[in-house]
């Protein structure tokens, strides 16, 4: 910030807070915890999942024995400490402990202790804002787990300090906003389960005719004409061989072909797992069961390309069923069901073979029955796809508007100024001049020691 509102400071982490970092080694007594245990009579653990989330419920919480804790007080955190999380990407994910009772920090967070004079709330949004972001980032190290350096984040991110009252009145109006915000975004999101629904009931329209009758089911294997697995050639993005279609291609009953591999042996034969126009694509292998069964047409591709194993092909009967309905029918909430239960899992992958495909009992309405009720999902799922998009588009914007809100509030234009008030500058004399006569151990962070061990060991 190239010029401060009257009377603010810039300040550093570790000139307005007890700020430490917490290693701790949750070992066997943490990670092997169900959330029932020690619920009743036990001290919270708390993980980097809970700052992110700001989730301090029963439900969301571990605890430990009040025994175990009594041996880990130096990793205290109390009611009113900032915990910011110093690995991810990025971090800097900041919230207030909220609970009355105390608890244990555990590692990958950072535990602030704010100065009584300091709003730990006006500190909380200072964390969220854009400039502040971008400090921690220049801070953080490492490629595989990124961190941050404790020494670099005490000295090195600076945040506008404004006059004690004049934070309590940001922190107000900022929260007011936020509170309206939070309001519009909930309605989004309500609007976006009704699109759920929406697509549900649109999709659960292709199973039955107009007057509401089922369609007749026939097994999958009936109308099949082929039906194969693809090939597991190594490719890469610069590979000299046929494009290869995988899982990434298959994208809502289409095609994607805007991130496609190709197979790096370039004299390898393909030619048993080229795709044509009208096949029918289906993910098969899968971390995710929600993925298993998703199917995509196959466009007209101008040059040959191959498919992935962990796809299977399906080529249907043109004169029994339309692929594109049959793509669209395997998305519907029966059928999904009904194909999450085929898939078996072997160390966390789902798998879902052709024989169980063919098994798999599909409706089949004549050709035109089909087509229309193809036309009739697809122009509902048009509509839904269209106002998703504007749902989609208004949360980006509140999300925008919020980081506007900070902007303007750590930019001292938010809230009226008194220029009568205590500038911040006095306010930092006064608590440099307090730890200077406690020899550097600030009172409050001896404060909720003592309340930390009055709670655990009662």
């Amino acid at each position: 910030m190239s010029e401060l509102p009257h009377g603010w400071s810039l300040v550093t982490v570790d000139q307005v807070t007890a700020c430490e970092r917490y290693a701790l080694a949750i070992g066997p007594f943490g990670s092997s915890l169900k959330v029932s245990d020690y619920r009743s009579y036990g001290v919270p653990l708390v993980f980097v999942r809970n700052i992110r989330a700001s989730a301090f419920g029963p439900n969301d919480l571990r605890y430990v024995s009040r025994e175990k804790a009594e041996s880990l007080l130096p990793h205290q955190v109390s009611q009113g400490d900032l915990l910011i999380t110093k690995m991810g990407n990025p971090p800097g994910d900041a919230t207030i402990y909220p609970l009355t009772q105390p608890g244990i920090v555990t590692a990958d967070c950072i535990k602030m202790t704010p100065h009584p004079s300091i709003d730990a709330r006006y500190l909380l949004h200072a964390f969220a804002t854009r400039d502040v972001a971008r400090q921690i980032n220049a801070i953080t190290q490492g490629v595989a787990q990124r961190k941050v350096s404790l020494e670099r984040f005490r000295k090195g991110v600076k945040i506008p300090l404004a006059p004690r009252v004049e934070q309590q009145r940001i922190t107000a109006v900022v929260e007011e906003q936020f509170s309206r915000l939070d309001a519009g975004v909930a309605a989004l999101e309500r609007a976006r389960q009704n699109l759920k629904r929406m697509r549900a009931a649109a999709l659960d329209g292709l199973l039955r005719a107009d007057d509401g009758t089922d369609f007749p089911l026939v097994e999958l294997g009936e109308i099949l004409t082929h039906g194969r697995y693809g090939t597991s050639t190594k490719c890469s993005a610069d590979g000299a061989g046929l494009p290869v279609l995988r899982i990434p291609n298959v994208q809502s009953g289409k095609i994607d072909l805007s991130d496609l591999k190709y197979a790096i042996d370039s004299s390898l034969d393909l030619t048993g797992s080229r795709v044509s126009e009208g096949d029918v694509l289906i993910i098969r292998t899968n971390g995710s069961r929600s993925l298993i069964g998703r199917a995509a047409v196959v466009p007209q591709i101008q040059n040959s390309t191959a498919f992935a194993s962990y796809l299977i092909q399906l080529r249907m009967d043109p004169n029994a069923i339309n692929p594109s309905y049959l793509a669209a029918v395997l998305a519907a909430p029966c059928l999904r069901t009904r194909l999450e239960d085929l898939a078996a899992t072997t160390a966390g992958q789902y798998n879902i073979s052709l024989g169980k495909l063919r098994s798999l009992r599909v409706p089949l309405p004549t050709l035109t029955e089909q087509s229309n009720a193809l036309s009739s999902a697809e122009g509902q799922l048009s509509i839904a796809d269209h106002i998703d998009g504007e749902v989609g588009r208004s949360l980006s914007r509140s999300n925008l508007l919020r980081s506007s809100i900070l902007d303007r509030a750590f930019g001292g234009g938010l809230v009226p100024q008194d220029l009568t008030e205590e500038p911040a500058s006095v306010l930092l004399a006064r608590i440099a001049a307090e730890r200077a006569s406690s020899n550097g151990n600030g009172a409050v962070r001896g404060r909720w020691s003592r309340v930390v061990r009055e709670e655990v060991t009662s």
